[in-house]
Parts: structure tokens; sequence; C-alpha cells
């Protein structure tokens, strides 16, 4: 079975966009990333550009070429992988990640955005042709060419997005309110607190590892291996221990039935939480909740 690999895309002195050159690609590539050709994804938008000669990849389930002055375009977070190239190509890629779109908008909603290829279609040859602006603008030393490369990245979505805000009806998907709200990168360190304080503050609520990783703009597969190891727990392992103490206080220090205690930790029912606590406490919550009592009365009796 073939490897399916993330690809962070990490950006530096202030771009917008990270350009890989087809003749530069050995020096460009992280030293960590495979350079054979190989399934991968990246929560990034992709545009495979050939200035000349022919490019095939293989897109999701989707077989596709691009020839002489033209481009591929792949979504965010979608499988795929470059198959074959013609011996005279040259062309380039560019990726620019979603959070680039995340410092312009400040939504709720956590969906994944998406543009239909039909939308990329009708604009095709503009975008082309601002394609090729990043790419002279990428080779350029000059600092002043980085506000051109950043202004071409922003009018080819300018593009895009005003075609979904003009026309509600449009097949394009990636709306502003698509976006959640950006946040700066942060350490790994950092990034395993951020997981564990967002889990704190949820675990009330009906939330999933699909959910989560989401949220944190990760494939749910390869977040909950980066969990498991920046925390050294299981996903699942892990809120469900949150759920457990909280339901434990409620039944030590309420009145609450078993119905509301259940609610009020996040379980998805009574009987998950009544075989969960079974399991870790070798007691059900009532028998638990009796013997507390029964603790207290014995207490109080020696008071």
């Amino acid at each position: 079975m073939e490897i399916i690999e993330y690809e962070p895309i990490n950006l530096y002195d202030g771009r917008f966009c990270k350009v890989f050159h087809s003749d530069w690609i050995q020096l460009e590539k992280p030293k960590d990333v495979n350079l054979a050709p190989h399934f991968h994804w990246h929560n990034s938008f992709e545009f495979n550009c050939s200035i000349s000669g022919t490019l095939l990849c293989e897109i999701g389930s989707t077989m596709a070429y691009v020839k002489d002055n033209d481009f591929l375009f792949v979504n965010p977070n979608v499988i795929h992988k470059s198959l074959e190239n013609s011996a005279s190509f040259l062309g380039f890629a560019v990726l620019v990640p979603v959070a680039i779109l995340q410092l312009f908008f400040n939504p709720d909603d956590k969906n994944s955005p998406i543009i239909e290829q039909d939308v990329v279609n009708r604009h095709r040859k503009e975008i082309m042709g601002l394609l090729m602006d990043i790419y002279r603008y990428s080779r350029s030393e000059k600092p002043v060419d980085l506000l051109g490369m950043n202004a071409c990245v922003l009018q080819i979505f300018h593009i895009l997005l005003s075609e979904s805000m003009a026309t509600p009806a449009c097949t394009i998907l990636c709306f502003p309110h698509y976006f959640p709200a950006f946040t700066p990168p942060r350490s790994k360190l950092e990034d395993s607190i951020s997981f564990t304080e967002y889990l704190a503050a949820h675990y009330k609520e009906h939330i999933t590892l699909e959910s989560v990783s989401e949220h944190f703009g990760f494939n749910p597969t390869y977040f909950s291996r980066m969990f498991a190891k920046k925390t050294g727990r299981n996903f699942n392992v892990y809120l469900s221990s949150l759920r457990l103490d909280h339901a434990t206080h409620l039944l030590e220090t309420t009145t609450s039935s078993i119905p509301d205690i259940s609610e009020e930790s996040g379980f998805s029912s009574s009987r998950a939480f009544i075989e969960m606590f079974k399991k870790v406490n070798e007691l059900t919550p009532k028998q638990y909740r009796d013997q507390c009592n029964e603790h207290k009365k014995v207490h109080h009796s020696n008071d």
C-alpha cells in the first residue's frame, strides 16, 4: 500500500505563497520531504503550471494533464501526486496556504474551503497570466518584487471569491464565512497545549476526532498520530478521561440523575456513559454514588 504523506507548506519573509520551480526542485523541497512522485496532501491551494512541456497528475481519483502555458488546480486537503512529465518539461507550482486567506476573514463556520473547477475554468486565462507574474517575481531578488508576488496571489483569489459574492447560486463554495479565524503559527509545545486547552474547554460538547482535527486544520489520521505523539495519549482515551473525571465529580457532589450527568459530561448517551464508567471503575455510576454516600454516612457518624 502506497504511503500518503502530509506536506506542511511553510512560508517565510512575508510571502503569501510558496513557489516550486521544476528546475530548482532539488534545492527547494524540504529535506524531510520525499522527492519521488508520491501521494500527498496539504492544507493549501495548489496551482501546477506548465511553461512548456506536459505534466501528468492524479488528483483525487481523476487523471489530469497540463501542457504549454496552462495549469492544474488542486483544492486544499485533496490527495494528489505527479505521475510523469515530458523530457522538455519546464514549469512551477504555486501553493497558497489556507491560513493566508484566513488573514482577511473572521467567520464562525469551520468547513474546509473548496473552489469548484468550473469557476477556475471561467477565469483560466487571467489566472495563468497572474501565475506567470508570480513565477517571474519569485525568481527576482528585489525586495519590492515580494509586494508584486503577494499582490498577484490576492488578485487571483479576489477574482475567484468575487464571483461567489456576486452570484449566490454560483458553484464556488469558498465564501468568506467558510474560513476560521486566523491563528499565528505556534511551536510544537504550544500546539500540544492548544489541543488540550481546546478539549478542556469543549469536552462537554459533541466533539469528535474529526471535528477537532478540522478545527485545527488537519487530516483526522494525521491529527490522531500527532495528538498521541505530543500528549502521550490516544485522542479518544484523553477525551473520555476528561468526561469521566467531570462525571465522577458530579456523582460525588450532586444529586443529579445519571442521564443528566451523562449529558452534562458530554457523553453521547447514558448507556455509553455507564459502560465507560464501569469499564474504568468496575462499578456502575449508581453503585459508585451509593458507595460514596455510605462513606459520607460513616464519616458523619464518626464526627
